[in-house]
């Protein structure tokens, strides 16, 4: 029937119509007594038609303009919130989900900032300023280690050239012969006598104001050694323009001022080379995070 529920497809759709017009066409053949029954048929065979052909046709005439311009509209609408509109799922390519691992990705961070972000691959720009910044870093840190190298190499000189065991041991032996103790040092250049004479002043419990010994002198060349003779007092008689210091009511001489200069200054170089390690550990971290 006409009227049934059940859908037909398009083949069926066309082997009634052809039924239809053949039926029309035997009716004709038998005159005019059968022409009310001919229009019936003929009006019928109309109905179907615009009901089953016509649509077809229609959506074939209405998909050349308001189709196409809400076909565009939902397509640039699902795009600009990533969704698959029902009907253009071929047409739309689905969001590609990443299978890289964020612990790798983290692991090449630490390593070298910004690899991470390289091997992810997503805003590689923020992995190329990590990278920068730690070229940055490891610049600054080389530089100002090679500036502590080179007032390291200075402040040593100064020392070995200008501070003199013999005017030390002079002092100390002075020193001895003050409270009458039959002790000296007889050979200056041996640090261990001097340590002899360092440790009988100090058990004497006679110099403990005018002549500290809170320190003793460590063996010669060693940090130590260069690091105390211009930081404690005791050491100052060492100097050898200590007596151009004594005839001008100086504290320290000028020769002890300096070295104790080179000394802060050695310092602070090697103070800086550390910060810019520092920034190199908080750049891999945060790189790692980012990644």
């Amino acid at each position: 029937m006409v009227g049934s529920a059940r859908k037909r497809n398009p083949v069926e759709r066309t082997h009634s119509l052809c039924s239809v017009h053949a039926l029309v066409r035997s009716l004709f053949s038998d005159g005019l007594k059968s022409v009310p029954l001919c229009v019936c048929l003929l009006i019928g065979a109309t109905s179907l038609h615009a009901q089953f052909l016509a649509p077809q046709q229609t959506h074939e005439a209405l998909s050349s303009n308001a189709l196409i311009r809400d076909e565009q509209f939902f397509r640039i609408s699902s795009e600009a919130h990533k969704d698959i509109v029902p009907g253009l799922e071929g047409e739309i390519e689905p969001p590609v989900i990443s299978h890289k691992s964020p612990y790798l990705a983290a692991g090449l961070s630490l390593i070298l900032p910004g690899l991470g972000e390289y091997y992810v691959g997503d805003q590689i720009w923020r992995g190329l300023i990590f990278t920068v910044i730690d070229a940055g870093l490891w610049y600054g840190n080389i530089r100002f280690n090679k500036r502590g190298d080179d007032s390291l190499t200075a402040f040593h000189a100064w020392a070995d050239s200008l501070w003199l065991p013999e005017k030390y041991s002079k002092k100390l032996n002075s020193l001895l012969d003050s409270i009458h103790i039959g002790y000296h040092i007889a050979d200056p250049n041996n640090f261990g006598d001097i340590n002899m004479a360092e440790d009988t002043l100090d058990q004497s419990n006679l110099f403990t104001g005018s002549f500290p010994l809170s320190h003793r002198l460590p063996a010669r060349g060693t940090q130590q050694f260069y690091e105390l003779i211009s930081k404690y007092v005791q050491f100052k008689y060492g100097w050898n323009d200590w007596e151009y210091a004594r005839l001008h009511n100086l504290a320290i001489s000028p020769n002890n001022q300096r070295h104790a200069e080179m000394r802060a200054n050695m310092n602070y170089e090697y103070d800086k080379a550390q910060y810019f390690l520092y920034g190199l550990f908080i750049n891999r971290i945060l790189s790692a995070i980012d990644a």
